[in-house]
């Protein structure tokens, strides 16, 4: 059987966690040609009869999609990426409502047209070479001579980070943009909403590399079907799954702790 896996709709902290769909229901679809807006311009792209409506995968292969938030939540903590996406646990806490407040316009789904800039809210990508699916919060299209060229943006709560985890997620975006636009995405911006500001993401060779294997190393913790040991730290005190993970309590030497029960 095939089905149509244009993109799933998704809920979570940030509208991008893990999918809604119920048994036999398809994907939806998108709102516009992507591969139109950037090689014809945003005034000629349609919602019927699109290429990328049509491109249909196997079910084995749609039920290997991975989220593209899935790669950061992995760079963040790989137990809460199992948990996540995995066994499906999600808790809200100041800072997922903070974000998924900060995502509300972005998932809005508006679009707007200023001269050489165009840019779409809530756009739903995928990757079949790579298998990811996933939602982008805003995509800008700039105009470059002939050619409106694709400018991912990722809304994040917080501040600038030192780690990779958002700049991948992003990466990933910019790929599945890539593929299917058949346009070169060199750069996008993460959004930050303690500061205000952008933070120019370049994608090069380095930063492509590190999410193709970041991509891999999701994809071999979600087949094995288990828990990582936790790795109990200052970023767990900021995890809405704290209490669902239990770091401290499970980090512990369970052969010494049985071991110290029975000691006279």
């Amino acid at each position: 059987m095939l089905i149509c896996a244009a993109g799933t709709q998704t809920e979570g902290s940030g509208g991008n966690h893990f999918p809604r769909r119920g048994p036999g229901q398809r994907p939806g679809r998108r709102r516009h040609c992507l591969s139109q807006l950037a090689n014809e311009g945003p005034q000629k792209a349609h919602n019927e009869n699109c290429c990328c409506e049509t491109s249909l995968l196997s079910e084995e292969r749609a039920e290997s999609l991975i989220l593209l938030s899935a790669l950061q939540h992995y760079l963040y903590c790989p137990r809460q990426c199992a948990l996540i996406h995995l066994d499906q646990a999600w808790e809200e806490n100041l800072f997922t409502a903070e974000g998924r407040v900060l995502h509300t316009k972005a998932d809005s789904g508006q679009r707007e047209s200023r001269g050489s800039l165009r840019t779409e809210t809530g756009v739903l990508l995928r990757s079949d070479a790579l298998l990811l699916t996933g939602k982008a919060d805003v995509v800008e299209f700039h105009r470059k001579e002939d050619q409106w060229v694709p400018f991912p943006v990722e809304y994040k709560r917080g501040s600038s980070k030192t780690n990779d985890a958002d700049r991948v997620q992003l990466c990933a975006q910019a790929l599945c943009l890539e593929e299917m636009t058949g346009s070169a995405v060199p750069e996008g911006a993460l959004f930050y909403g303690k500061t205000r500001r952008r933070e120019q993401v370049f994608f090069d060779h380095a930063l492509r590399e590190k999410t193709r294997e970041t991509i891999d190393a999701v994809r071999d913790l979600l087949a094995q079907s288990a828990l990582p040991a936790p790795d109990a730290g200052k970023k767990c005190e900021q995890c809405s799954l704290n209490d669902v993970c239990a770091p401290k309590i499970c980090s512990r030497n369970v052969a010494a702790y049985l071991e110290g029960m029975y000691e006279p």
